[in-house]
């Protein structure tokens, strides 16, 4: 069955497995390579860090197996963002991604966010990730900052 829910330490290992998996599969680094472009530092609590930062973060269960995650991070300025969506790739292509997506943006109107932005570091190689939040009526803006962005999206959600 399958069931998303915000993170809880015992799931802390499946995320980091999920993202190692993505990580080699999309760029091709390890994990130790990741870190050194991102510290992934969100990601050490990342219950009480999205939570500090009026968010949440969830995992999508398949029975009491972890196959994605991803965040939403609140805004002072009414501006959310989504944060490292992520799933298993023989989990993709199940409408998972997307009923995940919606759960987080659901999360951000609940608590008063206007927009919601995201980052996508590769798009040439996440274009079904781009097909999905395009489809949910995401359009593409200029990077709002600077990094290793090099396509954005944004999504009024009132």
């Amino acid at each position: 069955m399958i069931a998303f829910v915000e993170i809880q330490p015992i799931y802390i290992n499946a995320v980091f497995e999920i993202l190692s998996e993505v990580s080699i599969e999309l760029w091709g680094l390890s994990l130790n390579d990741l870190r050194s472009i991102d510290p992934l530092s969100d990601l050490n609590d990342p219950g009480n860090y999205y939570r500090s930062h009026g968010g949440v973060f969830m995992v999508i269960l398949d029975d009491d197996h972890v196959v994605g995650m991803g965040g939403i991070l609140g805004g002072d300025d009414g501006i959310c963002e989504l944060k490292r969506i992520f799933l298993r790739k023989e989990f993709r292509g199940r409408g998972l991604g997307k009923g995940l997506v919606m759960k987080l943006l659901g999360f951000a109107a609940d608590h008063g966010c206007e927009k919601a932005r995201l980052e996508v570091a590769t798009p040439d190689i996440q274009s079904q990730a781009i097909g999905l939040y395009t489809h949910l009526g995401f359009t593409e803006i200029p990077c709002y900052r600077t990094g290793s962005c090099s396509y954005a999206m944004e999504k009024d959600l009132f």
